[in-house]
């Protein structure tokens, strides 16, 4: 399910590349893959779906302002002072329709018209929830403008960092706007906690006739020894409700961002209890997505470096697995520092994704923490590989106060005095544990669901069992 979600979040997202009116082209055009090619006719569809209030022609743009999106990402440093920073984000042009208030309120009805409901301009109640339209607080819902927006492939970026001069990466922006490179300077002060810098990014080589304001990027310096905490967001930091197709949407797009439980109390207490230790959000939404999850995260959790699906399809390896390629990454650039992976047992591809990162990397993979969405969400018919994980590394809570043990002995685990998860370790659950066939049981569980939930909708009769019924299910 957190699959489905996450293409058809990929398909909102490249929706302006199906038609050359929404491409801005720069100096250096890349050839598109052969990936992007098969997707092209999907990507029509659903640019026409969305785009269908839009005017396609490129003088609608807003002050004629390229721009670039970027997130706090992590560096490294060198004895010797020498900092390596991932730089990474998608560059983009914002059309007038996009930043347009009844535009976007237009904008929001298409997709809420997916989930059954409509918004009004000051409160929308649904069955279930209630949807506040404010164009101007960020974290109410996604941002329509980083999707109705112009791609800039082919363009040169520059670096500069506290008012030097700027410098030319060796990277140009990719078919869909995005780019990815690590770029070093030189910074002579001592580091013994991730401190934050700013930095500046801007892009070259388009038409003169653009504007190219530089964006400022933060990034955070994290020391080559201590503890990282690497956490998945959804249904884990951030309420989802992946197996809810319905619900899933409504969370990605409509809804504020709203903490699971109290799970950022106990963030902040890791965070006390160790204040050296690096936090590192990484999730399966795509990059243009990042202006809620930053916000969101930034505003309940304590603050750190972020990782998302990239908009580039480059490799189908990495389009398909971008979770464990990223929090490899991470792993690579800091071999010194001592990793705890966090996730949910609702999202296959952390199972998956964690589970290779432990057998690939053993020393420094200290202790994977899952919560088991089944203890207290009795809809979710998503079946968890949990063979997938070592045993010897797990643990398995069904609530916070669970992790109690765990916040105790954390400043251990991160000084190097204990290993794993300092004994707090469950183990696999007893009864059936699945391995590789929770993928089709999964597949059979959903397919039941959604038959008996959605194709009879809201007239279904009250016998009719659906794991989905909001009935049951309340916000």
């Amino acid at each position: 399910m957190d699959l489905l979600l996450a293409l058809l979040a990929v398909l909102l997202a490249l929706l302006p590349s199906s038609s050359v009116a929404w491409v801005v082209g720069c100096a250096n055009k890349p050839a598109p893959s052969t990936l992007e090619r098969v997707a092209a006719p999907a990507l029509a569809i659903v640019s026409t779906f969305l785009h269908s209030n839009c005017s396609r022609l490129a003088a609608n743009f807003d002050s004629d302002i390229l721009q670039i999106a970027t997130w706090p990402t992590f560096a490294n440093i060198t004895a010797a002072g020498s900092v390596t920073v991932h730089l990474t984000g998608y560059a983009l042009g914002v059309p007038m329709c996009a930043t347009d208030p009844l535009n976007r309120l237009y904008w929001y009805n298409r997709v809420a018209g997916l989930t059954g409901h409509t918004i009004e301009m000051e409160t929308a109640y649904t069955r279930d929830v209630t949807m506040r339209w404010d164009p101007d607080f960020q974290p109410t819902s996604m941002v329509p403008e980083d999707y109705l927006s112009f791609l800039v492939h082919g363009a040169g970026l520059t670096f500069s960092v506290s008012g030097s001069q700027p410098r030319a990466l060796q990277t140009f922006t990719g078919r869909y706007g995005h780019f990815d490179t690590f770029e070093s300077f030189e910074l002579h002060q001592p580091i013994d906690r991730p401190t934050p810098f700013e930095a500046a990014l801007e892009l070259t080589g388009c038409d003169s006739d653009y504007k190219t304001p530089p964006r400022p990027s933060l990034h955070y310096i994290v020391p080559p020894k201590g503890l990282t905490i690497v956490s998945d967001v959804d249904d884990i930091l951030r309420q989802a409700y992946v197996w809810d197709f319905t619900k899933a949407l409504q969370y990605l797009f409509l809804i504020p961002f709203r903490p699971w439980s109290n799970m950022n109390t106990t963030f902040h207490q890791w965070a006390d209890r160790v204040p050296s230790a690096h936090f590192h959000y990484v999730t399966d939404a795509p990059e243009t997505s990042y202006r809620k999850y930053v916000v969101g995260l930034d505003h309940f959790y304590p603050r750190g470096s972020h990782a998302f699906r990239p908009i580039d399809f480059s490799s189908l390896s990495k389009a398909m697995s971008p979770r464990y390629w990223n929090v490899r990454r991470l792993i690579e650039t800091f071999p010194e520092r001592r990793f705890v992976l966090i996730g949910d047992t609702a999202t296959s591809s952390t199972l998956s994704a964690y589970g290779r990162l432990a057998k690939e990397f053993p020393t420094q993979v200290q202790c994977i923490i899952m919560r088991n969405v089944d203890a207290t969400e009795p809809a979710n018919w998503i079946l968890p590989n949990l063979k997938s994980l070592p045993a010897d590394k797990l643990l398995l809570f069904n609530r916070t106060s669970e992790l109690r043990g765990f916040t105790r002995v954390l400043p251990d685990i991160a000084a190097g005095k204990m290993t794993g998860c300092g004994g707090m370790e469950t183990g696999l659950p007893s009864g059936k544990v699945y391995g590789w066939e929770a993928g089709i049981v999964s597949a059979y569980k959903g397919f039941r669901v959604y038959v008996a939930c959605q194709l009879l909708s809201e007239q279904r009769p009250s016998w009719v069992y659906c794991r989905l019924d909001r009935r049951s299910l309340k916000v």
